[in-house]
């Protein structure tokens, strides 16, 4: 009687197990819909800021881990200028959700600016710079979204502090907290004053 009772707890123990497992997957599922429903909404909104510029917009693509392309390996978001193609690293994109809709906003936007800087060939030499004038370009792409709002800028200007790097010596500094938040900052608020002449002042200040 003992043991056909514990055989019924662990059987009853594992079914609940299964359930919460499949649950959690649906959760997780859902989620990750959301997510990419969220990067898909901000690339079409700065693509669409930018069709009068652009004749042949970049693509994009969401990947796993690592994946093969013509500038080589890939294991974190970024842009290709050889494909034209900005590249998303789920896992990336999904810590940066967790953090906030504005945080995967910024990198999307950061991803295009760099695809910008490519087709029309006024991207820096300098890696800092160039990261630099990409923070720049999505604070104009970033504010002419949120249209001002207050509680989603100053969450944009949070995730552009905590993406800055204090290894100024290494090959892929993107910049200090302070430089990449003031970046960010300054296209905000070119934006504010001068939408139409905003990219261009992003590309004299940096």
């Amino acid at each position: 009687m003992g043991f056909s009772l514990k055989i019924k707890k662990l059987k009853s123990g594992i079914l609940a197990t299964a359930l919460l497992f499949l649950l959690s997957f649906n959760v997780f599922a859902q989620s990750d819909v959301l997510i990419l429903n969220q990067a898909e909404e901000v690339f079409n909104f700065v693509k669409n800021l930018n069709k009068s510029n652009s004749q042949y917009p970049p693509t994009y693509v969401v990947f796993d881990k690592a994946i093969s392309s013509k500038c080589g390996n890939i294991k974190g978001s970024a842009y290709c200028p050889s494909e034209h193609k900005i590249y998303l690293e789920k896992n990336q994109i999904r810590r940066l959700y967790a953090i906030g809709p504005e945080a995967l906003d910024f990198i999307v936007a950061h991803e295009y600016a760099h695809a910008m800087q490519a087709q029309y060939g006024f991207g820096r030499v300098s890696t800092p710079l160039n990261e630099l004038q990409a923070d720049c370009l999505a604070g104009v792409y970033l504010n002419a979204k949120y249209k001002h709002s207050k509680t989603q800028t100053i969450n944009a200007l949070n995730v552009a502090f905590a993406t800055g790097d204090m290894e100024w010596f290494a090959v892929a500094h993107h910049g200090f907290p302070e430089q990449r938040l003031s970046a960010f900052s300054i296209g905000e608020n070119i934006s504010i004053q001068s939408r139409k002449n905003a990219a261009l002042a992003c590309l004299e200040v940096f």
